[in-house]
């Protein structure tokens, strides 16, 4: 079994051992992933993407919980004016597990999480001036189908329901090698991404 096999029958074990206790807290996520890739020659969070999908999280002592979420995102990079005069996008669609440790602030409002996320690659596409150069562009060098990122986070708790936060990741490893590049030819997804989340589960507390 690989590594990123494993995330899910873990994440279900925790749910029955904690599902009695009515301490499962489960909900839904949307916001922007503002994204760059690290090694095409082009620097900036200038590509906007979707992310979008269910959280969960159960609680493994005072204050620390353990966090996983299924999540679409939309990655890549865009520029509209480079050296060579043309406009490109780099488009990244992944299906996304990320596992995070969350410590809860006990006066309350702050969250922050680390852990590690594994993305499937759904789809990519490259564009050159609005032209579709996906074939000639990959030809050679097509992306790894699994990219493993770091992830770090912060929130702020409204109330029971409502939250918003800020959430950085980054490539472990390269995803793709880039022959082109003219710095590192090894490329690493590299993104920030704005949220806001609903606990749906707090509605349904005795």
């Amino acid at each position: 079994m690989k590594p990123q096999q494993l995330l899910l029958p873990i994440f279900l074990f925790f749910i029955a051992q904690n599902l009695n206790a009515q301490t499962f807290k489960a909900g839904i996520t949307a916001g922007v992933n503002w994204t760059q890739i690290d090694g095409d020659n082009i620097g900036g969070f200038t590509k906007p993407g979707l992310s979008a999908g269910v959280i969960s999280e159960i609680p493994l002592a005072q204050n620390w919980g353990l966090a996983f979420e299924i999540l679409y995102s939309q990655k890549g990079s865009t520029s509209f004016l480079t050296t060579s005069g043309y406009d490109f996008t780099l488009y990244y669609d992944y299906a996304e597990m990320p596992l995070l440790v969350k410590f809860h602030d006990p006066k309350g409002g702050l969250t922050f999480g680390a852990g590690a996320s594994a993305g499937r690659l759904v789809r990519y596409k490259y564009t050159e001036s609005k032209v579709d150069l996906t074939d000639i562009y990959f030809k050679d060098h097509k992306p790894n189908n699994w990219d493993w990122d770091y992830v770090l986070e912060g929130s702020y708790q409204f109330n029971d329901v409502w939250s918003a936060g800020i959430r950085w990741s980054k490539s472990m490893g390269s995803f793709r090698f880039d022959p082109s590049s003219n710095f590192n030819r090894k490329q690493l997804h590299h993104l920030i991404t704005l949220r806001t989340s609903f606990l749906f589960s707090t509605l349904f507390k005795k």
